[in-house]
């Protein structure tokens, strides 16, 4: 079912083009197995030539600048030079399709798309699908029309929605990927860290870039390193990042010898989840 007006479901539906959808999800899965990065771009150009439209991209849901908005990471055709744009995520035309979790169709789409760019021509309609990523909504991959002689049909909205499911897998592989990519330069730095500490004339600088490292790799948002005296059986905090003071004061020094996690942790050699 496709949301936004009952015209759309009463068009008449063009004949697929079944060889032509099959070389586009062909060179798309080349694409996902040698340059994943290009597959957001790669899916936006074969929706504009499947679909015979004049604009096609693909926008995700952004959730790293605090309130929710929309980032069109993806576009080819006439709108090109509009990629990169962010949109709060309220005003989006996209808000609608990732909270029902169906297609809309918009009839006179250019108030609701919003779209910069210099000298373009109004928007006619646009088709709009969206997709999910690990049970979760990520993003809308949609077709716009400019002119009065180009109109969406169902045939439309089942090519999108065949080339949405392969942006889910995109997006998922796109976010593993980053985590790896980050888990990589902070391994790195952890592994850097670690070697100098043995040279440092600062041993506090060592711990505390050694602690750093280790807390960008496991994307944490608290830590301590410990420090053993063996003379009175206690382990001090010797560094630390994201603890509230009464807290540090009440573990500054635990005993070795009592139930704190810690103290078991080192007595048994193992690791403690709390």
């Amino acid at each position: 079912c496709v949301g936004g007006t009952e015209e759309f479901e009463r068009r008449p539906c063009r004949p697929p083009d079944y060889a032509a959808e099959n070389r586009a999800l062909v060179a798309l899965n080349r694409v996902l197995a040698d340059a994943p990065e290009r597959l957001f771009q790669n899916l936006a150009e074969s929706a504009l030539d499947l679909c015979q439209a004049d604009s096609a991209g693909v926008s995700l849901l952004d959730r790293t600048r605090g309130a929710e908005s929309v980032h069109r990471c993806a576009i080819a055709g006439a709108l090109a030079d509009c990629v990169g744009q962010q949109t709060a995520y309220a005003t989006s035309p996209c808000r609608v399709a990732l909270e029902s979790g169906t297609p809309y169709f918009l009839a006179a789409a250019s108030e609701q798309f919003g779209f910069r760019s210099a000298g373009q021509r109004p928007l006619d309609e646009a088709l709009l699908v969206p997709f999910e990523s690990a049970g979760k909504r990520a993003g809308v991959l949609w077709i716009l029309s400019q002119t009065d002689t180009r109109r969406f049909d169902r045939e439309d909205l089942r090519l999108l929605e065949n080339l949405a499911r392969v942006a889910g897998v995109a997006y998922q592989l796109t976010t593993v990927w980053q985590t790896v990519e980050a888990g990589q330069s902070a391994l790195r730095r952890l592994n850097d860290a670690s070697s100098r500490l043995w040279r440092v004339s600062n041993l506090q600088d060592g711990l505390d870039e050694m602690l750093a490292a280790t807390i960008e790799l496991l994307q944490a948002d608290k830590g301590n390193v410990q420090l053993y005296d063996s003379a009175r059986g206690v382990l001090t905090i010797a560094a630390q990042w994201g603890f509230e003071p009464a807290f540090l004061e009440h573990f500054r020094e635990v005993s070795t010898r009592d139930d704190a996690a810690c103290g078991r942790a080192l007595r048994t050699g193992e690791r403690i989840i709390i």
